[in-house]
């Protein structure tokens, strides 16, 4: 192994020992909460919107408060899903306790975006807190300014192609940007840009 891989695993392994709790992989909850969202009614999806509701953390929000900039968007996918799971155990306070979370949350997008912001954010975060907002105008919710000419700039880019390759990075974000299922083509496995979100938004539209 040459100087070049150790160095690179020596600071995974420095990276995952200070991970709360140790770099474990799981379920999506972004994901989740976009599938359920797109499947478009609760009747055959109770465990799973039970499964969200779950993973939901004692400060209201979705994610690991060891990545901050990480939780906006399973937060903002999560309240999203349950606003139609209302009658479900725990799903209205769930709801209740989501938007607390975001009305407490400094906008990390108010002035700039940060360096380290999550791939896609550009995308992903404005088309959320519109959905929200359509939903909850009334609450003061955290508005992602700094992102909005960065996605206005990739929707004119994405608006000039009629569709994009297999493989293309911003296929893996678009369900926040898709409007038509003719813009994207299932890889041979079936799915939009290996994302369990695109691919349940680009079936509902299909």
């Amino acid at each position: 192994m040459n100087a070049l891989s150790e160095q690179i695993l020596s600071e995974l392994r420095h990276l995952l020992s200070e991970m709360s709790d140790g770099g474990s992989v799981g379920p999506s909850v972004y994901d989740t909460a976009r599938a359920l969202q797109f499947h478009g009614t609760v009747t055959g999806r109770q465990d799973a919107y039970a499964w969200l509701i779950a993973q939901q953390q004692p400060d209201g929000g979705w994610g690991s408060a060891d990545f901050p900039l990480f939780r906006h968007a399973p937060t903002w996918a999560a309240l999203l899903a349950l606003q139609r799971a209302d009658p479900l155990p725990g799903a209205a306070d769930a709801v209740q306790a989501a938007t607390r979370f975001l009305e407490r949350q400094p906008d990390p997008y108010a002035q700039a975006v940060p360096e380290d912001a999550p791939i896609g954010a550009e995308l992903i975060l404005p088309q959320l807190c519109g959905e929200a907002a359509s939903l909850l105008g009334g609450v003061a919710f955290p508005r992602h300014p700094a992102l909005l000419p960065l996605r206005q700039a990739c929707l004119v880019k994405l608006g000039a192609v009629a569709t994009l390759p297999s493989g293309h990075p911003l296929l893996h974000s678009w369900e926040a940007w898709g409007t038509s299922p003719t813009t994207a083509c299932p890889d041979d496995y079936g799915s939009i840009g290996i994302s369990p979100a695109a691919t349940a938004a680009w079936r509902a539209h299909a």
